[in-house]
């Protein structure tokens, strides 16, 4: 019999902004009816009414069983079913969860029980449908396999435990508790590519960074290698455990902000290994075309700027020439020549003015230069068309 294969529907674009994700667990999560009614089309004559106590649950293995993947992060747990035909469910954490095992008398499996005034439902059938907010009084059940129910209650009830807290207060303890799982998060030496390879950081520890995209922020370790640069994600949400980058695919370096802070670094790399001409060796610079980069935001300027210089040292690196100016310049003159278009001048100048395409507070722009928007066809020989330039927007 040929398995079927799973479809993965977790991101972590469905955590709120600022929500740090911590770990995930097999599982099954065993749905009751009023959870299952609130799904429906037409549920407002749904039972909302949850049990009064763990005993008035029932015969928790008469319920329909779902396996799937159990997710927490620091104000939310989320489970995602293995049937795509099932939502996702995010059970927002808050003072009322009261996260706790349960052992019903003459059963074998202990529960991870979890109350809830609220849930969202994402992605049903694997469609992109606005999320469904279901309110009432609801509880979860689920069962983890291969993991310790008791420390998994433990930090669960950590997490809703911060949420009546003040924020500053929160976000202290939050920090405390993310600081402590990083710091027992060693990087893999074995998973490098060749064992000859040798890790050029003085201490021969990986250092701590984030990976910037747009909307997420992914914590984790970068390690510079005489080879390659290695990214070793906190979470395991990629279905790769390590990013390989090799260093002969760098374009350029660039220091970067990031959140106002001069303390990132984009890594741009080559769509080809080929350099065939210094006009090719140039536009190998503009592969942020295709978003071909690499935005990492480390814990301050010295880390950054010492892995900026690791890199830059390493044999297998040929940057030609990574003084902006230049390159500006170099990019004008192809302009001029009409070997890059607009587009791709303008995209050259915001990246030369420390935009991305990975960070969306600094996301490339375009002026605004045309004025008539009711003609068919514009006349470009018409000044009527075109904005006054001499004006601000």
């Amino acid at each position: 019999m040929i398995s079927k294969k799973i479809v993965r529907r977790f991101s972590l674009l469905m955590l709120t902004e600022g929500e740090y994700y911590f770990q995930d667990y097999g599982g099954y999560f065993f749905l009751s009816d009023n959870i299952l009614s609130r799904s429906r089309v037409d549920n407002s004559a749904a039972n909302t009414s949850g049990p009064k106590s763990d005993e008035d649950l029932g015969p928790i293995s008469d319920r329909k069983r779902l396996k799937g993947r159990f997710h927490v992060a620091s104000s939310s747990v989320i489970f995602e079913p293995d049937e795509i035909r099932y939502p996702v469910y995010k059970i927002p954490l808050d003072v009322k969860s009261n996260p706790r095992s349960y052992w019903p008398s003459g059963s074998r499996s202990k529960y991870l029980i979890v109350n809830a005034s609220k849930f969202v439902e994402i992605k049903e059938n694997n469609n992109d449908h606005p999320y469904r907010f279901q309110r009432g009084t609801f509880t979860f059940v689920f069962s983890l396999t291969y993991a310790k129910l008791s420390a998994v209650v433990t930090q669960i009830k950590q997490l809703s435990d911060l949420m009546v807290k003040q924020r500053p207060e929160r976000d202290h303890h939050l920090n405390q508790l993310i600081q402590k799982r990083e710091s027992s998060i060693s990087f893999e030496i074995s998973w490098l590519v060749d064992y000859s390879e040798r890790p050029q950081h003085d201490n021969g520890q990986a250092v701590l960074v984030s990976v910037i995209t747009p909307l997420i922020e992914s914590p984790g370790r970068v390690m510079v290698t005489d080879k390659r640069l290695y990214i070793q994600h906190f979470n395991n949400v990629s279905t790769e455990p390590l990013d390989k980058y090799e260093l002969c695919m760098i374009a350029s370096l660039v220091k970067r902000r990031y959140a106002m802070r001069d303390k990132a670094l984009e890594v741009v790399f080559r769509s080809s290994k080929r350099q065939d001409s210094a006009e090719a060796v140039s536009l190998a610079n503009f592969s942020f075309l295709s978003n071909n980069s690499l935005y990492l935001n480390f814990k301050d300027k010295i880390t950054r700027d010492t892995v900026y210089r690791l890199i830059l040292e390493q044999k297998e690196v040929n940057i030609a020439g990574n003084d902006m100016e230049e390159l500006v310049l170099r990019m004008q003159k192809l302009w001029h020549e009409k070997k890059i278009s607009n587009y791709e001048y303008l995209l050259y100048v915001n990246h030369a003015a420390g935009r991305s395409f990975n960070d969306i507070t600094q996301y490339p722009v375009f002026p605004w230069i045309i004025q008539d928007y009711e003609s068919r066809s514009l006349k470009l020989n018409d000044p009527k068309t075109f904005r006054d330039l001499s004006k601000p927007i």
